[in-house]
């Protein structure tokens, strides 16, 4: 997701791991009269296209809360 200029969107990204692989919340910003707009959840078996979006700048931040044991 990108900013209203193109720029480094302004999305955050909270990641869990669960039985069926991750669960991925994402919460987007969008400029519109100043309210927050999106939220949005899914379960994804492959991490690998979300860190390709947090390096080319496209999520703002992310955290990954890694399971052990």
């Amino acid at each position: 997701m990108t900013g209203e200029d193109g720029g480094p969107g302004s999305t955050v990204v909270g990641v869990d791991g669960c039985r069926d692989g991750w669960l991925v919340v994402e919460w987007t910003l969008q400029p519109v009269d100043g309210l927050p707009a999106t939220l949005q959840a899914s379960v994804v078996t492959d991490l690998g296209p979300l860190i390709d979006r947090l390096r080319r700048g496209l999520v703002s931040a992310m955290a990954i809360d890694m399971p052990i044991g």
